[in-house]
């Protein structure tokens, strides 16, 4: 194999001579003095200091003549106002200094004239007033901490005042209150020739382009220019050394530096160049590897055997192999790879050839694989949509087959226990065994009503997950008061908590909570339920529900008892479907329900883009947590209406009641195909006073209707022959019976959509049926001599898209433009606002809620 492999004949023939090639240019190179580097850095330094030194005398020259300006303006404006003499004692930062007048006029605490020569000149001004031997600054523009620098003291040490008491002004730099300025002081005298004072301007001194120009200075890498001050302080530096390296080396304490100073005079201050000796080391051993670098490239005999080598022996061979592989790559499979080369080509190119193999056996098993795979996933995709039309078949058919026969058992059971009460009850009053017997049977009726409203709820539970789960709830989203809510779901609650008054609930709203957007009824449905639990475990003690704005600007609601709380590890399977707390294999005190409320709660929770979840001890209670977003002001795709005393029906349904022939006795038509439910409903209304005709399809409810002309229709969905719908859909097209309110009573879901005019679940809430018939057939309304009021709202330049026909019986309505709304209500109107959704936009929803005398109702364009 080392007759044919590449590195025999290539690598190490080429390796080898460039090995000596290049130690034959270093041993060159090391001869190579580094005296022209050092030379370098040497110019560079004097041409820095060149620069720099420039950049200070043309600095020095340009504001010298504004500060000779400055005071020669200064001083004809200060002669002009008169000689110069003491002024009497004031009171300047503590102390006691003459005032100076200038043609009595006093300058202490007058700034026009000192401010007049900035204002024209720029800079800054002062006048010193003399106290002994200092001088007192009396009127200035110079600022100190943000203010006037007045009772501050000219430097007594400093070159201006030694010139001042030698009687000659100075002009130069200084540094006052600690900022460089160059300045300009000239003796203030009085008539008799002595000082009683100095003039002063000055300029401070901006260096910001030598500042940047030694900032970008550099000598070699590391080398740097340093400004130093008349002090020896450092003002500037290069941007590549710290203040402190600068000064340890111009102050001589670091070693292995070439340093060079010049001084400016007019200053007093120096500029220093430094830069490190090992440096130019380092630089001359670069030189030298970059020319042993070069050296790697040279002679064209090396690089022609170089070029030779690598086309015959390396680029040839593997252009062939990256062919083969981009064949491979783009799915060429099938073409045998073949091969003469027994170097390490050949050896690839024969891999390759086997991968090729490899790779169409896999492909055919993976081809084979994905087919079954897809034939187990259609099949699966099939099997779990039959099942899930058998579980909405199913739950139907439990909503149906349960809740129906629930009607009959509720109502029997009322009518029995208000028939017993009436009639049987008075008659043992006397007998104390009847009436021990009578107690009895009111306990066992009470057993009944309770255990099948228990029953309703657990029904109820598992179609409300169900329908949850697929999507099929009709979700009322309103803007949510979340203190309003928190504290109806404890009134709501309360029934159960005083049956044990060992237990007391308390609420704790944070004051000034902001709204939330949601379903009112769904959420306060959540807290009921973990308060109802809550109460469940907890024998004795506290229930607390609380409500707070976390910093997550979310809203906080917990529920926290003092119950026999659950193990931690079951805080997450609480909220599974069936699922309860568990210790063991032993239910912990196990309460009666299905083990769906939790699993509701999350899905209402987690729809609203909240988060529920529990935290617990057992024997130290449980702490039930919500968290839900607060969301923005509702809009025209998600806003519901408020509360309204009836609601609008989708059928064709007039304000004008049907004609009576007995105003008397309401008749009432009783649709239902069970006859137990029928029976039931009769005697309830004939117990209210109602004429009631009862009739078991739709078929023979389309005749009643048209021979008896009932005030109102109750009407069973699931019937046989002709269904409800099927019957409301005849009675609207018929003009004799289109204007009955129409009642749907039935187990089955979607009863809005029925075409009735009010809908109602089975099993029925007695109190709820009679209070609706009453609204349906306005005796409410009579009662009480008052109609329901409408406002229709429209747009003057569009047709009216709410029209009167979809208004209840017995109701007054108007229409209004939107320019007279707000009037509209400022004048005490009480009613119903109707707003069509297409007009949302164009009116402030929220500043009409804000009218209690007011409630809004958005409809269908």
């Amino acid at each position: 194999m080392l007759t044919h492999s590449l590195q025999a004949k290539f690598i190490w023939p080429v390796s080898l001579l460039v090995v000596v090639v290049t130690l034959t240019l270093v041993a060159a190179i090391s001869l190579r003095n580094s005296r022209s580097i050092e030379l370098s850095a040497q110019t560079a330094s004097r041409e820095n200091l060149a620069s720099v030194g420039q950049l200070l005398s043309v600095t020095d020259a340009i504001l010298m003549e504004r500060v000779k300006g400055s005071m020669r303006l200064l001083l004809e404006r200060g002669q002009a106002l008169g000689p110069a003499r003491r002024g009497p004692l004031v009171q300047v930062d503590g102390r006691q200094v003459p005032d100076i007048l200038l043609g009595g006029h006093a300058q202490a605490f007058h700034f026009g004239l000192v401010d007049g020569v900035t204002a024209s000149q720029g800079g800054t001004a002062t006048l010193f007033s003399r106290d002994g031997d200092q001088f007192v600054r009396i009127s200035t523009n110079v600022r100190k901490d943000g203010k006037r620098a007045v009772g501050t003291l000219l430097d007594p040490h400093g070159q201006a005042i030694r010139s001042i008491w030698e009687g000659r002004p100075f002009y130069g730099q200084v540094d006052i209150l600690g900022t460089p300025f160059l300045t300009a002081y000239e003796p203030m005298r009085d008539a008799s020739g002595e000082i009683i004072g100095i003039w002063y301007v000055g300029y401070p001194v901006h260096l910001q382009a030598l500042r940047e120009s030694i900032a970008r200075s550099r000598i070699l890498t590391r080398g740097f220019i340093v400004l130093l001050d008349g002090k020896g302080a450092v003002r500037f530096h290069s941007g590549n050394v710290t203040p402190e390296v600068a000064a340890s080396v111009t102050e001589g304490t670091a070693r292995g530096w070439v340093i060079s100073k010049e001084s400016f005079a007019p200053w007093g201050f120096q500029m220093v160049a430094a830069y490190p000796n090992d440096e130019v080391l380092h630089i001359v051993r670069q030189e030298v590897f970059a020319v042993a670098m070069f050296g790697l490239a040279f002679g064209s005999l090396l690089i022609g055997l170089l070029i030779w080598l690598a086309r015959s022996l390396v680029i040839a061979p593997l252009r062939e192999v990256v062919a083969v592989a981009e064949a491979i790559a783009q799915g060429n499979l099938t073409d045998p790879i073949a091969s003469r080369r027994k170097d390490e080509i050949g050896v690839l190119l024969a891999a390759l050839n086997h991968m090729r193999i490899s790779l169409l056996q896999m492909i055919d098993k993976i081809t084979a694989h994905a087919e079954s795979i897809g034939k187990l996933k259609d099949t699966a995709i099939q099997h779990l949509r039959k099942q899930d039309q058998l579980k909405s078949g199913f739950l139907s058919s439990v909503s149906h087959e349960l809740r129906t026969p629930l009607t009959s058992i509720r109502g029997f059971a009322h009518l029995v226990e208000r028939e017993f009460s009436r009639s049987f009850a008075p008659l043992a009053a006397h007998d104390p065994t009847l009436e021990k017997k009578a107690g009895r049977i009111r306990e066992n009726l009470d057993v009944i009503l309770k255990e099948s409203d228990r029953l309703t709820r657990l029904i109820n539970d598992v179609l409300d997950l169900a329908k949850i789960e697929a999507g099929r709830v009709d979700w009322r989203d309103v803007t949510v008061d979340v203190g309003r809510l928190v504290r109806d779901a404890s009134k709501a609650a309360q029934g159960a908590f005083n049956l044990n008054p060992h237990v007391e609930l308390l609420v704790d709203v944070q004051e000034g909570l902001p709204t939330l957007i949601g379903d009112v009824d769904r959420l306060l449905q959540v807290l009921v339920n973990l308060l109802n639990n809550a109460g469940k475990f907890t024998v004795e003690g506290q229930v607390v529900i609380s409500a707070r704005l976390a910093e997550d600007e979310c809203i906080r609601i917990e529920v926290r008892d003092t119950g026999i709380g659950f193990p931690p590890e079951d805080a997450e399977s609480i909220f599974d479907k069936f699922q309860q707390a568990r210790q063991g294999d032993t239910l912990v005190d196990r309460p009666k329900g299905t083990g769906l409320g939790l699993a509701i709660a999350r899905e209402i929770v987690e729809r609203h883009g909240g988060k529920i979840w529990a935290t617990s001890q057992p024997g130290s209670g449980s702490v039930f947590t919500i968290s839900l977003p607060v969301k923005t002001p509702p809009t025209a795709a998600n806003i519901a209406a408020q509360e309204c005393p009836l609601p609008l029906p989708p059928a064709h349904y007039n304000r004008t009641p049907p004609q009576r022939s007995d105003a008397t006795r309401p008749r009432v038509l009783v649709v239902d195909d069970d006859p137990a439910v029928r029976e039931y409903l009769s005697q309830l209304l004939q117990e209210h006073d109602y004429e009631v005709l009862a009739v078991a399809d739709g078929q023979a409810s389309v005749r009643a209707a048209q021979d008896f002309l009932p005030h109102l229709i109750t009407m069973d969905l699931a019937m046989p022959g002709m269904d409800g719908r099927t019957a409301i859909a005849r009675l609207r097209a018929d003009p004799r019976t289109r204007r009955i309110p129409v009642m749907v009573l039935s187990a089955l879901p979607d009863l809005d959509s029925a075409g009735g005019t009010i809908s109602m679940g089975k099993p029925l809430n007695e109190k709820a049926f009679l209070k609706n018939i009453e609204c349906l057939l306005g005796r409410a309304a009579i009662a009480e001599q008052k109609q329901m009021r409408f406002l229709v709202l429209y747009d003057k330049q569009r047709d009216k898209t709410v029209q009167p026909n979809n208004l209840p019986t017995l109701c007054e309505w108007d229409y209004c433009p939107l320019e007279e709304l707000e009037q509209r209500i400022q004048s005490d109107f009480d009613g119903v606002l109707l707003i069509p959704s297409d007009l949302l936009d164009k009116i402030d929803v929220h500043k009409l809620q804000s009218f209690s005398s007011l409630k809004t109702m958005v409809v269908p364009a």
